[in-house]
């Protein structure tokens, strides 16, 4: 068991992918398990002859917004921690909306996922993961009707090279009357991972290649740099995803497979 900080960005949104498991459970993570840091504790003071709160995270600041499966909006979750009166506290905790409106069922109801990314617009705050590390990989099953948003769900850095991709139609070099075709194969196109930078904006684009261009001469099963298959500077393995680290992928109804980190039993304490 453990929990990690995964500071976000004060200048957009940014995309997380939380980091454990919820204890006892194979491939869930509850919006109970997530907390937020960094922020001005609620404070409540008298100013002259009135009380007033002078801090605090009052919901704002801090949002969490899911997405469906195909990347479209989802639901919407604030952190709240102020006060309303010099006795009365909202929070800390998750609630519907920035009017400290209650989660059906509480924090514990909303499950989330392995692997499932968000939006959060964090002004600088840090999520906290806490939970059971994940002793399994994770198959991510992407949406064929849009974007998928996904993560380094891992508490460690995850590179490249250690994402694989299943699902596809594998290369396949057949004589069609007198000439040899390529009939099947991932080419490319057909499964994009965008990563994005802090601040939510398009950063670099890998593509998922397994063909053959003719009967000798095969391409992948690997990542390039697009679909022509150039090859990325410096290899897959150069380029390292940090833990909780959010991706765009388009996948038309692939899989991508994140690895289980390869962890001693100290540092899962």
């Amino acid at each position: 068991m453990g929990y990690q900080e995964l500071e976000t960005d004060g200048t957009g949104n940014v995309l997380i992918a939380p980091t454990f498991l919820k204890v006892s459970e194979s491939n869930t993570v509850t919006l109970a398990d997530l907390k937020v840091t960094g922020y001005t504790p609620a404070s409540w003071q008298q100013v002259g002859k009135v009380w007033k709160n002078v801090g605090g995270c009052t919901g704002a600041a801090f949002v969490m917004q899911t997405l469906t499966t195909s990347g479209l909006k989802d639901q919407a979750y604030y952190w709240l921690d102020y006060m309303t009166s010099a006795t009365s506290k909202v929070g800390p905790g998750w609630f519907a909306d920035a009017n400290a409106t209650l989660i059906p069922g509480g924090e514990g109801a909303v499950k989330l996922d392995a692997g499932k990314a968000f939006w959060i617009q964090g002004s600088g705050y840090s999520l906290q993961p806490a939970g059971a590390v994940n002793p399994f990989d994770v198959e991510y099953k992407t949406d064929a009707i849009g974007n998928v948003a996904i993560g380094n769900s891992m508490p460690v850095s995850t590179k490249l090279s250690d994402l694989t991709v299943t699902g596809y139609t594998p290369p396949a070099w057949q004589q069609v009357g007198k000439v040899w075709k390529n009939v099947g194969g991932c080419t490319g196109a057909a499964f994009v991972m965008q990563t994005l930078t802090t601040s939510g904006l398009k950063d670099q684009a890998y593509y998922w290649l397994d063909y053959m261009t003719s009967q000798t001469t095969k391409v992948g099963p690997g990542w390039f740099a697009d679909a022509n298959a150039t090859p990325i500077e410096g290899g897959a393995d150069k380029i390292v995803f940090d833990a909780g680290k959010g991706l765009w992928v388009q996948g038309s109804g692939y899989n991508l497979i994140v690895p289980a980190p390869e962890l001693d039993a100290k540092s899962e304490d």
